[in-house]
């Protein structure tokens, strides 16, 4: 799969909902069971990056499973992607009600949605 797939791909992910920095890592690997975890982080590491910079996505932080997002402003972005935590599979039982622990999200934003849907990543 090429850079521009995988950043297809988490974009895509983004537009659909709240995906967990995490997921793109499980689904490269599903797609790729001879890809290493490490070596998935650093591809769909290099698309996040890239979609940031483009403004297509946002981090976002959640302690909570019923929401209360906070958007990471820029200046926190890179010491949160560069925290192997916020790469993390979330523990057992983060899912359950109430407090849990730190999950970094991404979603896309307007201009990302809109970047798609235009066709700017076909791949």
């Amino acid at each position: 799969m090429t850079p521009r797939e995988i950043e297809k791909k988490v974009l895509w992910a983004g537009i659909e909902d709240w995906y967990g920095l995490w997921e793109p890592i499980w689904q490269l690997r599903t797609l790729d069971p001879t890809l290493s975890r490490p070596d998935a982080e650093e591809l769909v590491k290099t698309a996040i990056r890239s979609l940031l910079a483009k403004g297509w996505i946002e981090l976002w932080d959640r302690y909570t499973t019923g929401g209360d997002e906070r958007l990471i402003p820029s200046g926190e972005i890179e010491s949160v992607l560069s925290d192997p935590g916020s790469w993390a599979d979330p523990p057992e039982g983060s899912f359950d009600p109430g407090e849990g622990p730190r999950m970094v999200l991404f979603a896309a934003t307007d201009s990302g949605e809109v970047a798609y849907r235009r066709g700017e990543y076909e791949a």
